[in-house]
């Protein structure tokens, strides 16, 4: 998320030119003595992108927290691999529901590579000119649209998803909520498997809409897309933050429903798979509800800085202008949720290694009694339907 706009390391096209461009053009316009249009100004020349380049790589805030973004990345990426291939809880969850938190997991990973190619990118040519190397032409050069538009699309690519699979996830645990007299029955991942190939349709018009708009013909002053990808990219953070807020809640719904049927006395009545698909719907929120909050958390709360960064930057506020810039390549947490999610993964997995022993050493009266209790249906369910 550095400066304003596309650049969010989110999907999003508050644009490099709309933002970055139109309020920085006027709040600078003095000290350079370039006039100010009093409308909607043209695409920056090779020359004021220049300039503004040498602005931001003066600014200790601005390069703080894209190095801070690389480091925080390239760690969670580490940790993602290794906790998606030793982890060993989403095993409580039914095969659909696994199947779409694996690929969730493997979706971040795009998304903190993607995070990783932008920051590091523009980081290193910033760096290069605060220890002196400068181009020829422009002490640092802008930078083709299509190179911003290539690392761009994946980081939309992997934010969007990373919200979409989420949203299938939703569904599958609400078709488990209701199914749950049959729902056990179903031990294959094709819905799970159907559900995430929607969650990825679901994404293509957005990045059709927003990568067909952007102008390939313009250079950009960092890793970003163009101004004409502004309105694509809006309607982008509107639609995946309903997504985010609507999800967390049909979670909480879910998980309350399920919560009270198994503490119904009705359950006395109900079949051993009816009981078993309850228990798990309970028992898999344990992993479900963190990881949905914490990703509703980190990107929510960016999609909001952006969206009222984007009311002031496109407003008349200039003076504003850079303060606003600086407070969103500060305050984007979706690269928190690179790191947090691993590390969650991995908590959870040593705590669920632990556990057993634990259960045995210090209540393993409790256990037998949960043994006895599971061979008293066992048996009961073999009396009923002989």
């Amino acid at each position: 998320m550095f400066f304003c706009g596309t650049r969010l390391d989110n999907t999003i096209c508050f644009d490099s030119e709309i933002s970055f461009t139109a309020n920085l053009i006027n709040l600078d316009a003095a000290a350079m003595n370039i006039p100010v249009s009093p409308t909607s100004p043209p695409p920056l020349s090779n020359s004021l992108q220049c300039k503004l380049l040498v602005l931001i790589a003066m600014d200790p805030v601005f390069l703080a927290s894209m190095g801070a973004k690389v480091i925080t990345a390239a760690i969670g990426i580490v940790l993602m691999v290794f906790a998606a291939y030793y982890e060993k809880i989403t095993v409580m969850v039914h095969p659909n529901a696994r199947f779409i938190i694996r690929s969730h997991f493997y979706i971040v990973i795009a998304s903190g590579l993607a995070i990783v190619a932008i920051n590091g990118i523009d980081f290193v040519r910033l760096i290069r000119y605060r220890i002196g190397h400068r181009d020829e032409i422009c002490d640092i050069a802008p930078l083709p649209a299509w190179v911003g538009g290539v690392f761009q699309f994946l980081l939309i690519f992997g934010n969007n998803n990373s919200t979409t699979f989420l949203t299938a996830l939703c569904v599958e645990r609400t078709i488990a909520t209701i199914k749950a007299q049959s729902y056990e029955k179903w031990r294959a991942s094709k819905i799970g498997k159907i559900l995430s190939f929607v969650a990825i349709m679901i994404n293509v018009p957005i990045l059709g809409w927003i990568f067909g708009t952007n102008d390939y013909s313009e250079t950009t002053p960092l890793t970003t897309t163009t101004a004409s990808s502004f309105e694509a990219g809006g309607f982008c953070i509107r639609i995946m933050t309903a997504f985010e807020l609507a999800g967390l809640l049909v979670f909480v719904v879910l998980f309350a429903v399920n919560v009270r049927r198994r503490r119904a006395q009705s359950r006395l009545g109900a079949s051993l798979a009816y009981k078993y698909q309850v228990q798990e719907n309970v028992v898999g929120y344990e992993i479900i509800f963190p990881i949905a909050f914490l990703h509703c958390a980190s990107y929510t709360v960016t999609y909001l800085i952006i969206m009222i960064a984007a009311a002031i930057l496109t407003g008349n506020s200039a003076n504003d202008g850079l303060a606003v810039t600086r407070l969103l390549s500060v305050y984007d947490f979706t690269v928190a949720y690179v790191i947090l999610l691993p590390v969650l993964i991995i908590y959870k997995t040593v705590r669920k290694a632990k556990k057993p022993a634990k259960v045995f050493i210090t209540a393993p009266r409790e256990q037998q009694l949960v043994n006895e209790t599971n061979q008293y249906f066992a048996m009961l369910s073999a009396q009923l339907n002989a």
